[in-house]
């Protein structure tokens, strides 16, 4: 089996190139491990962004719609504001009058 140093060379050899392979293996494994967590954490954050960004668009679209109700709920109390304030000098005008 072994006659030369060099017999024991080539095995030596061997089993080293075996032991590096199979560290690259281990290195490799984790690698892809780590971007395959990588990868599905970035869809979260994906998902995430993407329900914020529906929120907002529908905060943003419930207050357009709100804000030109509120407009005009504001022009109504100002018009009835107007009227009782006219009615009050009327019958302040009116009690002058009769005084």
């Amino acid at each position: 089996m072994l006659e030369t140093s060099k017999d024991l060379l080539f095995i030596v050899l061997s089993f080293s190139v075996l032991l590096l392979t199979f560290c690259f293996v281990w290195l490799f494994y984790y690698l892809i491990k780590i971007i395959r967590d990588i990868s599905s954490s970035i869809d979260k954050i994906n998902d995430i962004t993407k329900k914020i960004d529906d929120l907002v668009k529908l905060v943003k679209d419930k207050l357009g719609s709100s804000a030109s109700h509120l407009f005009m709920i504001g022009e109504m109390i100002k018009s009835v504001m107007n009227y009782i304030n006219k009615k009050q000098e009327n019958k302040k005008c009116g009690n002058k009058k009769m005084k």
